[in-house]
């Protein structure tokens, strides 16, 4: 990945379907106060240029205006021009923009634009932007997940499911309920430190049984279910003992319907039991 200066030039010859990330912070926003970054591909390597509202201001407003027109939201008011970005706030005035046209993923710190074979790192500012994009991209998706199910639904003849909001409002209790409820039993074999929870984590990531991680491409989707059935582990657990427990939390969280029926969390099940007694 190469670094340089954008200049008016380089931004008139850029091809706008080569971009996959463009962050620009407003003046007086936190971190990269004024700056603007963009990650373009240019034989089949991603460069980064940057400019900067103090140094030129033109040149930092032309290449918002390129970007936003492309852009969903709230940017692109006229529909003039053809959707290439997906906006995501940056939180504390910065502003970020992905290609949609790629697939996204991440590592501990930085974004990872996958297309076919090549995969493309790219570094936001600071790592407050990065969190906010990641936290957007999971919204956003969540948002699809409840109104591709709430489709599925009605086509049924099934009344809808609320909106993410409530819906999450709603299931927090349940689960602060069902926290309550866990036994403090001195026999748990798996108490909540953090290796074997990530290693529960990593394996219902794994199954994906709510289809999330296809969704979005994002790991740790299912931190909160882990956590729950992590303390109702044993040593002395069946299959069937492990399959109940996963069914019934997945069942408390997302609801009969979405959950589906027991049988879809054998193979989870095998896999959490053999790891018990191993």
């Amino acid at each position: 990945m190469y670094r340089k200066e954008l200049t008016e030039e380089i931004l008139n010859k850029f091809i706008m379907d080569n971009i996959i990330y463009v962050e620009y912070a407003e003046g007086g926003a936190m971190g990269n106060t004024g700056g603007l970054i963009i990650y373009i591909i240019e034989n089949d390597d991603s460069v980064h240029y940057e400019t900067n509202v103090y140094n030129n201001a033109e040149l930092y407003k032309k290449a918002r205006l390129k970007i936003e027109r492309q852009s969903n939201g709230l940017f692109n008011r006229n529909h003039k021009y053809p959707i290439i970005f997906d906006y995501h706030y940056g939180g504390f005035g910065n502003h970020t923009f992905l290609n949609i046209n790629f697939n996204i993923g991440r590592t501990e710190d930085s974004l990872l634009f996958k297309k076919g074979n090549d995969s493309f790192e790219v570094r936001s500012s600071n790592k407050g932007v990065f969190e906010h994009i990641v936290g957007s991209i999971k919204q956003k998706a969540n948002e699809k997940f409840i109104k591709d199910i709430n489709t599925q639904l009605v086509a049924l003849g099934i009344n809808k499911i609320e909106s993410l909001s409530e819906w999450m409002e709603r299931k927090a209790d349940e689960l602060e309920a069902s926290f309550k409820a866990l036994n403090d039993d001195s026999d748990f074999l798996i108490e909540k430190n953090d290796n074997k929870l990530k290693k529960l984590n990593d394996m219902i990531d794994k199954h994906d049984p709510m289809g999330l991680i296809k969704i979005i491409n994002i790991k740790d989707q299912y931190q909160s279910e882990a956590e729950i059935i992590i303390s109702q582990l044993k040593e002395n657990q069946t299959i069937e003992d492990v399959q109940a427990i996963v069914y019934q939390e997945f069942k408390t969280i997302y609801g009969s319907k979405l959950a589906g029926s027991k049988n879809k969390y054998f193979e989870l099940a095998r896999d959490i039991q053999r790891w018990i007694i191993n």
